[in-house]
């Protein structure tokens, strides 16, 4: 879901929740993906490993901008203090992927 800010104001904020919840859980398991791609090949030789890392890496950003945005509506339609503790929210989940990536985190 890339849409532009103005599709983004028409969703009730119920789904912009749950938008900011999978776009969350999409960057887990890209990130989990190229950690699992750069384990089995660390220097990325393989030209198609290195191109999905690329791309994943692309898509990891295009969704942290969504976020920005869907937290930026929040903060229009509920005031600061509900934008800062799903910030907050995001900014938990974000760590614990880079544990993942960094082999510190305990996930079940």
């Amino acid at each position: 879901m890339n849409t532009p800010l103005t599709d983004l104001e028409k969703l009730p904020t119920e789904t912009i929740l749950s938008e900011i919840g999978r776009l969350q859980n999409s960057n887990k398991h890209l990130i989990r993906s190229n950690a699992e791609m750069q384990e089995f090949d660390p220097a990325l030789n393989d030209s198609d490993l290195k191109q999905a890392v690329n791309e994943n890496e692309q898509v990891i950003l295009r969704q942290q901008e969504q976020m920005h945005n869907l937290i930026e509506l929040i903060r229009q339609r509920l005031g600061d203090h509900a934008a800062r503790e799903i910030e907050s929210t995001v900014e938990e989940y974000r760590k614990q992927d880079e544990d993942l990536v960094n082999g510190s985190g305990v996930f079940l």
